[in-house]
């Protein structure tokens, strides 16, 4: 029998409506469960029934369920993700398939964080598959349970992170965050050029170090002085990723959907492109400088 699954999963609120063959209502509801995790208390359940094609001709045919991504097209959606061409349907495609994966993880493993919002921590997940994840999946093994043991390995790799920081050293993160502050009043306070690049550079090297991420508000102005002091065009080769940089940290800086808009891109390429900047300002940074 076919049911009709209707509501919004717990973690991130992600609107579902299935239609699951099941031999029972509760056997279709442990199939959403596995797909798509929890269901909010509210969610609907119906019966669907077709109509004789006989007696109604000129009714639409069926509704059929639409088949899971193959893995091949998994792969075209990643290469296309990562060179910044991928369409939004595509994109939302992509997020759908490996939405289940990653919210049940994040249900399991990202618990009491309560300054990053799951659906963050969702679309970083995204990013990671396409861009880290796909390209080290190698013949040996199957795509999906490759995939979840990387999602899995990384939330609770982020999550000590964001715990216990730098644990081996005795430092807290407000300890860290202190440290960082204090790095910034020294930028701050003065106008010399090389003292502040050297500033950036001793941030970059901390952050390697102790694997800290920075808060948005930190990351808005770290980036803006690298900016300011022209680093990004000697950290980075792709003039697209500094165009990103530049549009959404500068002195004009618009938001990733209006750059996007005004580049034809959908904001998911621009914040990947953005994304893999600032990654690549870090590593070059503690590549050519690290003491």
């Amino acid at each position: 029998m076919l049911y009709q699954i209707k509501g919004a999963t717990v973690i991130s609120n992600f609107i579902v409506s299935e239609t699951i063959e099941a031999p029972d209502p509760r056997a279709a509801l442990r199939k959403v469960l596995k797909l798509y995790g929890r269901l909010r208390r509210g969610y609907e359940i119906y019966t669907e029934s077709f109509l004789n094609p006989a007696e109604y001709p000129e009714s639409e045919p069926a509704i059929t369920i639409e088949p899971l991504l193959c893995d091949h097209c998994v792969f075209k959606i990643g290469h296309v993700i990562r060179n910044g061409t991928v369409t939004q349907d595509e994109y939302m495609l992509f997020c759908r398939y490996f939405h289940p994966m990653i919210s049940n993880a994040v249900n399991m493993f990202w618990t009491d964080v309560f300054d990053i919002p799951a659906s963050d921590v969702e679309t970083e997940m995204i990013v990671r598959i396409a861009c880290e994840f796909l390209p080290r999946v190698d013949d040996r093994g199957h795509l999906r349970p490759f995939i979840k043991r990387n999602i899995q390995s990384r939330l609770i790799k982020m999550w000590n992170r964001k715990k216990y920081v730098n644990e081996n050293k005795a430092k807290s993160r407000a300890q860290l965050q202190q440290e960082y502050a204090m790095s910034s009043r020294i930028r701050l306070e003065t106008s010399d050029t090389e003292v502040s690049r050297n500033t950036m550079i001793r941030i970059a090297l901390h952050l390697r170090e102790s694997g800290q991420e920075l808060t948005r508000k930190q990351k808005k102005e770290y980036y803006q002085l690298i900016i300011n002091l022209g680093m990004h065009k000697e950290c980075l080769k792709s003039e697209y990723q500094i165009q990103a940089l530049e549009n959404c940290y500068g002195r004009d800086a618009i938001t990733e959907k209006e750059f996007g808009s005004e580049r034809g891109r959908s904001q998911s390429t621009i914040h990947i492109t953005k994304r893999r900047a600032e990654d690549n300002i870090i590593k070059y940074i503690c590549k050519n400088f690290d003491e």
